[in-house]
C-alpha cells in the first residue's frame, strides 16, 4: 500500500509571546537546529518595558519564522519548532481491509525505489472514513534518529497482520529466476554456485525456504544478477 511521511504533530512548538511587546532579537532561521532551552528570541513587554526570553521547549529545527527584529508580536506563532526525530507515516486503507489492522501492529516502510526501510508500529487508526477516496487512515510512528525520511514525501508499506516463524529465510533480494525456477547462488568449492531452491511464505523482504539449502550456506544475498548474468554468458560460450 502507499502512504505520505508526515509531521508527527505531538512534537511541534508554535512560538508565542507570553507578553505583548516589540520583538528585539531574532536568534534563529527557518532550517537552524534547536535545542531545548536555547533562547529563540527576546521581547520588550509593552507594560514593564522589559526584555524577557523566550526559549525552546523542545529540540528540533526551525520550519517557520513570521516575526523580525522590531516588528511587534501579534497572537500568530513567531516561530514554529518541529522536533524530526520521529515522524507519523499516514497510510490509506479501504474498508474490506479495516478489520485485519489494529493497533501495535508492525509496519514496514520502503521509499520509492526501494533503497531506504523503516519499521514502526500502529497507533492510530481513523474512526471515520475518507469520502473522496473512500479510505481509511491508519498512522504509524516510525524513528526518524537520521533525518532521512522527509514530510511530504511518499512511500510503500507493508503492514504485518500475523508473525510465523520460519526455521530458514533467505532475503528476497537473493533470489534470482534461471530457467524458470528461483535459485540462490551459495559458496561451494569452486566459487558461488546456483543452486535451486524452493520457496514458501514471503514478507516482501525475507522468504521462507522449504528446500535447497540448510543452515550455515553462504550465499549473495545483495547484487546477485551479476552472477546470474555472468553464468548467461557461460550458456552462451559453450553454445557456440
Amino acid at each position: 500500500m502507499y502512504g505520505v511521511i508526515a509531521i508527527n504533530a505531538e512534537r511541534v512548538q508554535a512560538v508565542t509571546a507570553r507578553f505583548d511587546g516589540i520583538v528585539r532579537s531574532v536568534n534563529k532561521r527557518i532550517g537552524d537546529a534547536v535545542h531545548k532551552g536555547d533562547t529563540l528570541l527576546t521581547v520588550e513587554a509593552n507594560e514593564s518595558l522589559r526584555t524577557y526570553a523566550i526559549n525552546a521547549a523542545i529540540n528540533g529545527v526551525v520550519t517557520e519564522r513570521n516575526i523580525n527584529t522590531g516588528e511587534h508580536t501579534t497572537a500568530a506563532p513567531l516561530l514554529v519548532v518541529q522536533d524530526l526525530s520521529t515522524v507519523w507515516v499516514d497510510l490509506s486503507i479501504f474498508p474490506k481491509d479495516a478489520a485485519q489492522v489494529g493497533l501495535g501492529q508492525r509496519v514496514r516502510i520502503n521509499n520509492l525505489d526501494g533503497s531506504q526501510s523503516a519499521t514502526g508500529d500502529i497507533i492510530y487508526i481513523a474512526p471515520l472514513g475518507q469520502g473522496a477516496n473512500q479510505a481509511m487512515t491508519v498512522r504509524a510512528l516510525i524513528a526518524n534518529p537520521n533525518g532521512a525520511w522527509k514530510p511530504g514525501l511518499f512511500i510503500n508499506a507493508n503492514i504485518t497482520l500475523a508473525e510465523v516463524k520460519a526455521p530458514l529465510v533467505v532475503a528476497n533480494s537473493a533470489v534470482q529466476i534461471v530457467e524458470d525456477k528461483p535459485v540462490v547462488f551459495v559458496q561451494g568449492k569452486e566459487g558461488f554456485e546456483p543452486r535451486s531452491v524452493t520457496l514458501g511464505r514471503s514478507d516482501g523482504e525475507h522468504s521462507e525456504v522449504l528446500a535447497g539449502l540448510v543452515n550455515g550456506d553462504v550465499y549473495v544475498s545483495k547484487n546477485s544478477f551479476i552472477l546470474k548474468s555472468e553464468l548467461g554468458k557461460e550458456d552462451a560460450e559453450h553454445a557456440h
